[in-house]
């Protein structure tokens, strides 16, 4: 399924993790999924919520430099080669995965999986004629 990311650009200093994920809760949104990439002077915080509008508006309200992306969402076997076998369908068939995330639904044998590619599009109907759900 396409859904969309919430992504945050948010400095590398005490509290401002705090403050964005204080400002989605207070908007009255559920942080489903989360990653966060740093480097010494800031972090991009990428996260999937129940209400990615809500969310995105009063992030900018808060003042945070935000922005809304299509990503796909994807159940894959959580085995061992499980997601090996779906990363190597779309790369087969020239889709390039730029960033993932996954997390476990321990209620069920499969791992969500939070994927960036070029074309969602396509690689949702790559995966899903695999027989990969959402």
């Amino acid at each position: 399924m396409i859904i969309k990311q919430t992504s945050v650009f948010v400095e590398n200093k005490p509290g401002r993790l705090s403050d964005v994920v204080k400002t989605v809760s207070d908007a009255g949104c559920n942080i489903l999924a989360l990653t966060i990439a740093d480097t010494a002077d800031f972090g991009v915080m990428r996260f999937i919520t129940d209400d990615t509008d809500k969310a995105d508006a009063a992030l900018r309200k808060g003042g945070f430099a935000s922005s809304k992306t299509n990503v796909l969402s994807v159940k894959i076997p959580d085995r061992v080669g499980g997601l090996s076998e779906a990363l190597q369908l779309l790369s087969r068939s020239g889709i390039d995965v730029e960033y993932m995330y996954v997390f476990v639904a321990k209620a069920e044998s499969t791992a969500q999986v939070v994927m960036r590619v070029a074309d969602v599009n396509k690689a949702q109907t790559i995966l899903y004629d695999a027989g990969y759900d959402n």
